[in-house]
């Protein structure tokens, strides 16, 4: 759609609300300030938008909530498959859940038709640990809701949706890595299914189930690299044994160590790859902001596609290419690699009409 690669690889956030029915040891929405729901028109306007302006961008239908606690969930699928149908696009949903969710919901993910991906949030391999990390949730709920969409796949002939089971390393469950994989290796091939075991969410080949090993990425509270680097090392360390190197399929350039930081800092790949709608239609370029400090605008009334090629959010990113990483950025350690190629960033530049900035970009990667 756009002459410019870079901002033709955005996937879309859309947090349908900020609301969770669990409390989890690794996560602060308890203490988000305002909850709630999208409004069906704020989502129907949104939805048309997408559809029409970004016909091929995923859209994660998730970021600080659970987005199956909306009331008209199901409802909001139809829309947006109508919508779809209607602007004949290529976009595809994915969610992620805790899956603490009632049998409609399983059924509206399969049938909808637009469901790409369903990412359960398991994080260990029994109820003991379950139960101690995802506080409020009920370990059998979630393996019986994981089955039967598997299950229900297979009656009903379909592909759709794929699973990722997400397991993030911490102190709590690093023990249970090795069984973790075991166990839920053993019920996907119950239903015929090998999965892919990762390192991390970032792959290229989307259409395969998944069991997923993530590293933490702290909080506000525990803002500093030396905790990240921990959580960094404690996460490489814990997963040899299940992702011996000569299987990796992550590459291999990007090693995601926050002592990257201290020596070249990449403009955040958010910045063009991403951007996140918060349920009262702010909008913001990172899914680290759950309050929606960082604001480049609101659909209440503003056009989405006006927003991501506006000028605030080009300054943002050219201030980062320059090496100006200004707050809510300048203490981020989550953002270590590019997330795109030199080539895309020189082409992003040269069709701005902003050449110049290039030559300083590769001044400051050599120093």
């Amino acid at each position: 759609m756009f002459d410019i690669k870079l901002l033709n690889r955005l996937t879309i956030q859309l947090d349908l609300t900020n609301f969770c029915n669990l409390s989890c040891i690794m996560c602060d929405s308890k203490n988000y300030k305002k909850k709630q729901f999208m409004k069906r028109d704020l989502f129907e306007k949104i939805s048309t938008e997408i559809v029409r302006d970004f016909p091929d961008a995923p859209v994660r239908m998730h970021m600080h909530g659970e987005s199956t606690l909306h009331p008209e969930f199901c409802g909001l699928l139809d829309i947006f498959s109508e919508l779809k149908k209607k602007y004949s696009s290529n976009n595809m949903i994915e969610i992620s859940t805790n899956g603490q969710y009632s049998d409609k919901i399983t059924d509206a993910l399969i049938d909808s038709g637009i469901v790409y991906s369903v990412t359960f949030s398991v994080d260990a391999s029994d109820s003991k640990v379950y139960e101690k990390i995802r506080r409020g949730g009920d370990f059998d709920i979630l393996l019986k809701n994981f089955e039967q969409l598997l299950s229900k796949n297979i009656d009903r002939k379909t592909t759709l949706p794929y699973t990722y089971l997400q397991f993030i390393v911490m102190e709590e469950n690093q023990h249970q890595i090795d069984d973790f994989a075991a166990k839920f290796s053993i019920l996907y091939k119950k239903y015929g299914i090998t999965p892919v075991i990762e390192k991390d969410y970032f792959f290229k080949e989307m259409d395969k189930h998944r069991i997923m090993f993530l590293r933490k990425i702290v909080g506000e509270d525990f803002n500093s690299l030396k905790q990240q680097k921990y959580f960094d090392d404690l996460h490489l360390q814990s997963i040899h044994n299940v992702i011996p190197k000569k299987s990796d399929n992550s590459d291999s350039k990007k090693t995601r160590t926050v002592e990257k930081l201290n020596q070249f800092r990449y403009p955040c790949p958010g910045l063009w790859l991403y951007i996140g709608i918060h349920p009262d239609g702010t909008v913001s370029p990172c899914c680290q902001d759950p309050d929606g400090s960082f604001v480049l605008g609101n659909l209440n009334d503003e056009k989405l596609i006006d927003i991501w090629t506006g000028e605030k959010i080009e300054k943002y990113r050219l201030d980062q290419i320059a090496g100006a990483f200004s707050n809510p950025c300048s203490d981020c350690t989550n953002q270590i690699e590019a997330g795109f190629s030199d080539e895309e960033l020189k082409d992003y530049l040269i069709k701005i009409g902003k050449s110049e900035l290039w030559q300083k970009f590769t001044l400051r990667r050599k120093i």
